[in-house]
C-alpha cells in the first residue's frame, strides 16, 4: 500500500515536473524571479519524489528478496516435517506388522500348551497302578514317564517364550502409541508451515501481479493456448510463438518510467527478470533435487500402461504434499492441459523447459519467477491412490532423461 501511495504520488509530481519544464525558457522572460523560484522548486520536489520512488523500488526488490529467502527457509522446513512424518509413518507400519506378528506367535504357543496340558490330563486320567502286575501296565508307566520329562521343560520353555513375548507385545504397543502422538505433531507442525507457505506464496503473487498491467489477459491468452494445443511440443511452440515473455508494466509505472529525468537509471520495474535465472539447466547436471517428497515410482523409458513410453520421471507423495521449482525461472503455463491434469511449465535462462503434473492446485502466476527450491504447487488430498507427481524436461521441445539433471542421494 506504501509503494502504491509514493506511485500515485510521483505521478502528480512528474506532471507537475513537466509543466513546468515545458514552460522553463518562456518563463524566463515573461514571469518574476518569484514565480521562476517556485517553478524551480516544483522540479526539484519532482525529481526528489522520482527519488524517493526509485527508493522505494530498491525496498520492494528487497521485501521480494526477502520474501523468496523466507519461502526458501519454510519450504526446507516443511521437506524436513514431510520426511519426518514419513518416517514416523514407516515406522508405523513396522510397528504395526511386528506386532501382528508377536500375536501369531502368542496363538501359537497357546495352541502348544493347549495340546501339552491335554495330553497331561489324559495321561492323569489313566495313571498305572502302584503294583505293576502287567506289561501293560508296565509300558503305560514309561510312556507316562517320558510324557513328563518331555512335557515339563517344554512347558517351562513355552511358558518363558511366551512371556517373553507378552512383554514385547506391551513395549510394541506403547511404542505405537509414541509413534501415532509424533506424528500427529508432525501433521500439525506441517499444517502450520502449509498455511505459512500458501500466506507468502500468495504475497509474493500479489506483489507480481499489482506492478503488471495484462496479468489477467495474459492468463486468460495462455489458457486458451492450453485448450487449443494438441500436445506438450505444440503448446510449447505456441507459448514461444504467441505469448509475451512477461506482462507490461502498469500505466503509472510506465509513466514514471519514462520520465526525462529517469535517463540513464535503472527502470522503475522491469518487465522480466531473465537476466536474473542463471545459473542455466545445462549447468545444474546432477544438481537438481527431487520436487516433492517421495520414492521413484517411474523412470524414463519405462513401459506406461497404453504401451507407451514414459518420457519423465514420476514420484508417489504423501498427501498434500509441497511442490517446489526444480529449478530457477520464468512461469510460462500454470492450469490443467489435455491428459496431464494440472500443468506446470518453467523456462530456464537457456531455452529449456521444466513440466510439472499431478498437483492440485499452483500457487504461481504466468510470467512470475521463481527460484530453486521455491514452493510453487501442492498435491492432491488422498492417500488411496497415491498422489503422483510427474515431472519432465524438454529442449526445443524434444523431451529428455530428466534422470541426468538430479541429485544422487
Amino acid at each position: 500500500m506504501l509503494i502504491r501511495l509514493v506511485f500515485i504520488f510521483s505521478v502528480f509530481c512528474i506532471a507537475a515536473m513537466f509543466a513546468g519544464m515545458a514552460n522553463f525558457d518562456a518563463a524566463a522572460n515573461d514571469f518574476s524571479r518569484g514565480e521562476l523560484n517556485a517553478l524551480t522548486s516544483e522540479r526539484d520536489a519532482a525529481e526528489a519524489a522520482l527519488r524517493a520512488l526509485e527508493t522505494a523500488e530498491t525496498d520492494a526488490e528487497m521485501d521480494v528478496f526477502e520474501l523468496e529467502q523466507r519461502l526458501l527457509e519454510a519450504s526446507m522446513e516443511s521437506q524436513r516435517r514431510e520426511e519426518q512424518a514419513t518416517a514416523a509413518e514407516l515406522e508405523l507400519i513396522s510397528l504395526k506388522t511386528r506386532k501382528a506378528s508377536t500375536e501369531r506367535i502368542l496363538l501359537q504357543s497357546e495352541i502348544v500348551i493347549d495340546d501339552l496340558l491335554a495330553a497331561l490330563a489324559i495321561s492323569g486320567r489313566h495313571r498305572p497302578p502302584a503294583w505293576i502286575t502287567h506289561v501293560d501296565d508296565a509300558n503305560l508307566a514309561i510312556r507316562s514317564a517320558i510324557l513328563m520329562g518331555y512335557a515339563a521343560p517344554q512347558m517351562k520353555a513355552e511358558t518363558n517364550r511366551l512371556a517373553s513375548e507378552l512383554d514385547e507385545l506391551r513395549t510394541l504397543e506403547q511404542s505405537i502409541t509414541m509413534e501415532i502422538s509424533r506424528l500427529a505433531a508432525a501433521e500439525a507442525n506441517l499444517a502450520l508451515r502449509r498455511a505459512e507457505i500458501v500466506q507468502m506464496t500468495a504475497v509474493k503473487r500479489n506483489a507480481f501481479e499489482d506492478v503488471r498491467s495484462n496479468t489477467s489477459s495474459m492468463r486468460e491468452r495462455v489458457a486458451q493456448l492450453g485448450q487449443e494445443a494438441d500436445s506438450v511440443r505444440d503448446l510449447l511452440t505456441a507459448l514461444e510463438d504467441r505469448a509475451p515473455s512477461a506482462p507490461g508494466l502498469k500505466p503509472y509505472l510506465q509513466l514514471a518510467a519514462a520520465s526525462p529525468n529517469n535517463t540513464g537509471r535503472r527502470s522503475i520495474a522491469r518487465p522480466s527478470r531473465r537476466g536474473q535465472l542463471d545459473p542455466n539447466l545445462r549447468s545444474l547436471i546432477g544438481e537438481l533435487n527431487q520436487p516433492a517428497v517421495g520414492r521413484q515410482v517411474r523412470k524414463w523409458g519405462d513401459r506406461m500402461p497404453g504401451g507407451s513410453t514414459a518420457q519423465g520421471l514420476a514420484f508417489a507423495t504423501r498427501a498434500q504434499a509441497q511442490v517446489t521449482a526444480p529449478v530457477t525461472g520464468q512461469v510460462e503455463f500454470a492450469g490443467p492441459f489435455r491428459t496431464y491434469g494440472q500443468l506446470l511449465i518453467i523456462s530456464t535462462s537457456d531455452e529449456y523447459h521444466v513440466l510439472l503434473s499431478g498437483m492440485s492446485n499452483a500457487y504461481v502466476s504466468v510470467g512470475q519467477i521463481v527460484v530453486q527450491g521455491e514452493p510453487v504447487a501442492r498435491m492432491p488430498n488422498r492417500v488411496t491412490p497415491e498422489p503422483e507427481l510427474y515431472m519432465e524436461v524438454r529442449y526445443e521441445g524434444e523431451p529428455m532423461d530428466p534422470e541426468r539433471w538430479m541429485r544422487r542421494s
